[in-house]
């Protein structure tokens, strides 16, 4: 069995089946497919404001996925050990990248800062989409083009 410490950056992001929202009976690794990152916005017992996760991921020029887990996927919660606002970004190859609170984005923004560019152009727009991602339980956007 992992600890709850055993999900920080460089292990294999864990199997598990989201219970409630949009992407119910589906898997975390249905969801990692492709080239993109993804970043899993975990709620904890609270209600994160996406807008602000957002417009800091939208600033880099690498695709990057979200994909909101609200507080009513329990299972979710209980499985990564997850209470509180958490952030954890995954690579195209499963593994974590970062893990961090979602409410506090200047440690995944040095992050970032470190392995990607910032896009100086600041032209990527969210698709049309993803203005869904603001009233729904679980969804998912790509937040670069």
């Amino acid at each position: 069995a992992t600890s709850t410490r055993g999900f920080q950056p460089g292990v294999r992001f864990p199997f598990a089946s989201f219970d409630a929202g949009v992407h119910q009976g589906k898997t975390t690794h249905e969801l990692i497919r492709g080239l993109n990152h993804q970043a899993f916005v975990f709620h904890g017992n609270t209600q994160v404001a996406l807008e602000p996760i957002v417009q800091s991921l939208k600033q880099y020029s690498v695709p990057i996925d979200l994909i909101e887990v609200s507080k009513e996927c329990t299972g979710l919660h209980r499985t990564f050990a997850v209470s509180t606002p958490t952030i954890f970004l995954v690579r195209p190859d499963g593994h974590v990248a970062f893990r961090g609170s979602a409410e506090k984005l200047n440690a995944l923004e040095t992050y970032l800062d470190r392995v990607y560019t910032r896009d100086a152009r600041s032209t990527n727009q969210i698709p049309t989409s993803s203005q869904a991602i603001l009233s729904s339980e679980l969804t998912r956007t790509s937040i670069s083009q």
